[in-house]
């Protein structure tokens, strides 16, 4: 697939004020794209951005919307090589007196083809046989949400392997547990989430949130740096320092 143009779900922008004492209408969510391809190439833009904020009267400006989804599942190796346009899932820009920026949306690649007995060792971390697994949050200029990007999961699954987590500046990235889960009765009934590598202008800024029964693992950090969070009944948040990029 050559993509040279521009490919987008953005949402729509919300709708300045028309009258005297009236609210500015919020931006609409980004949508989702799925792409399936032997390769991906060119110079082009796949975006699901949301909506931006708009003009409210007074102070009843409005909020942009929560990027969207994008999924790249390319049989040969394409981020960076054979493809070098633009991927993004940004929030909606917030207008004027509206202070909390919506969270950013996810840009997941699944780039190049591990082979079936590679992949069959990781079992249900890999079961699309991506040659890597990289996850993007990034806001690009926006300022720090606090607002969550939740981890979509389905229900059966307990093992995520992610080779690189790209974070930008402000995101805030959160891990769901099991659906049922009791520390006493079930301890074992877990979600564990393995993080390779973590770059980006966030990975030191940038919060991951862990809701009760799951175990994140960051194993990309350099030596000495390596963490794990693991929460019982109670929830856990882990910021990455500074020091340890």
């Amino acid at each position: 697939m050559e993509l040279n143009g521009t490919v987008s779900v953005d949402g729509q922008s919300g709708r300045a004020h028309t009258s005297s004492y009236s609210p500015a209408s919020g931006g609409g969510a980004g949508g989702s794209l799925l792409v399936v391809a032997s390769r991906l190439s060119g110079t082009g833009t796949l975006s699901a951005d949301g909506g931006a904020g708009a003009d409210g009267y007074g102070s009843d400006d409005s909020n942009g919307g929560s990027g969207g989804r994008i999924a790249i599942h390319a049989y040969e190796t394409s981020r960076g090589v054979s493809f070098t346009g633009a991927v993004r899932a940004r929030a909606g820009a917030a207008y004027g007196s509206w202070g909390a920026q919506a969270a950013a949306g996810t840009v997941y690649w699944c780039d190049g083809r591990a082979s079936e007995s590679e992949a069959a060792l990781e079992g249900e971390a890999n079961v699309h046989r991506c040659g890597v697994r990289r996850l993007e949050l990034d806001n690009s200029d926006r300022v720090l949400t606090p607002y969550f990007t939740q981890l979509q999961l389905p229900a059966w699954r307990r093992l995520v392997e992610v080779d690189e987590l790209h974070l930008g500046s402000g995101v805030q990235l959160a891990v769901p547990g099991p659906p049922v889960f009791d520390p006493v009765a079930m301890p074992l009934n877990r979600t564990a989430v393995v993080l390779g590598n973590v770059t980006g202008v966030g990975s030191g800024t940038s919060a991951l949130h862990a809701l009760a029964g799951t175990t994140v693992s960051l194993a990309g950090l350099r030596p000495g740096c390596d963490e794990s969070a693991r929460t019982g009944s109670g929830f856990a948040r882990a910021r990455s320092s500074g020091s340890c990029p």
